[in-house]
């Protein structure tokens, strides 16, 4: 990284730091570009050098977290999200040494997270993270008969899962978090009923 970059970067995340910050006072519909800029010290044509607006600095500030997770996975030894895509590692989704450190990180951030699942760009980051994180590695697994079912599925997959963080972040994050695990995996496929025999 030369020093162009590394002083983008660091903007970048001085930016996105100015935003969670602001998001502990106010909801995100009433920050403006100003209340950014003023937080985080930079000039508006500093802001636009790195965003249009402040639902794309929001998109981005979602897509940061997320990556800061993956960096923390990577840093303690667990599988990262980036071998989990790789491989299609289904077993490891469920292990709860991937998923609760995941909702832990939508917890620590609620209020980015909540900001982005009411924002459309928002939630078009968190979508691409659940379907990387989550979808694509299941597709690995199963046997669908074209695109056109994977998209299906995928649609119905990424929606239950964001419904199941919204309501939860909405209620204050309080339901335990291997329960919410338990419920996105249901998301991901039902565990097949047993039989009248095996019951018996």
């Amino acid at each position: 990284m030369n020093r162009y970059e590394k002083k983008y970067h660091n903007t970048e995340k001085k930016l996105i730091a100015a935003l969670v910050s602001m998001l502990e006072k106010k909801d995100f519909d009433k920050i403006s570009i100003s209340d950014i800029c003023r937080e985080a010290g930079v000039s508006r044509t500093t802001f636009y050098g790195h965003c249009s607006n402040t639902a794309e600095l929001l998109a981005n500030a979602g897509r940061y977290k997320l990556h800061e997770f993956n960096n923390m996975m990577k840093a303690v030894g667990r599988m990262n999200l980036d071998t989990i895509i790789e491989d299609g590692l289904i077993d490891e989704l469920n292990k709860d040494e991937i998923m609760l450190p995941f909702l832990y990180s939508i917890e620590t951030n609620r209020k980015l997270f909540m900001s982005c699942l009411k924002s459309h760009e928002g939630q078009k980051a968190l979508s691409a993270a659940i379907k990387n994180v989550f979808f694509i590695p299941f597709l690995k697994n199963t046997d669908v008969a074209s695109d056109e079912d994977a998209d299906y599925l995928a649609s119905y997959f990424i929606s239950g899962t964001l419904t199941i963080i919204y309501i939860w972040i909405k209620n204050g994050c309080v339901r335990d978090k291997k329960e919410i695990c338990e419920l996105i995996r249901r998301c991901i496929g039902p565990r097949p009923l047993q039989s009248t025999e095996e019951e018996h």
